[in-house]
């Protein structure tokens, strides 16, 4: 339940009044999205109906809009390819380097699963 305050659109401890579209709360911001969106009502009325701007009934929508995506969009695979990575000789030696500078491994293992890199 709003306080008293709240419906009249002052700032708890402030005497200032706040903006109509500050004083909505998450609810009734979510309302005009929806009714926008549906179509129920044009985007003057409804600026009109809750005292605010044309543009912020707008952003209401878009935000509607793009929660109501995120919803049913299908969630990307984790098996699909994010970027694909040139993998030269120079590059595999650069990688060994790092390896064995790193890791503090034994430059004697290093050839040993290297092996498995060499190009003809």
């Amino acid at each position: 339940m709003l306080s008293y305050s709240r419906l009249l659109g002052f700032a708890a401890g402030n005497s200032q009044r706040l903006s109509p579209p500050k004083a909505l709360p998450p609810s009734q911001r979510q309302q005009i999205g929806l009714q926008a969106l549906a179509g129920t009502q044009s985007i003057t009325a409804l600026a009109d109906e809750f005292d605010v701007s044309r543009k912020f009934v707008s952003r209401q929508v878009s935000l509607a809009d793009r929660a109501l995506a995120d919803a049913f969009d299908p969630k990307p695979a984790d098996d699909e390819v994010l970027f694909y990575l040139p993998v030269t000789k120079r590059w595999l030696c650069q990688l060994v380097l790092a390896l064995v500078l790193t890791c503090r491994s034994s430059t004697r293992s290093s050839p040993s699963w290297r092996t498995g890199f060499t190009t003809p």
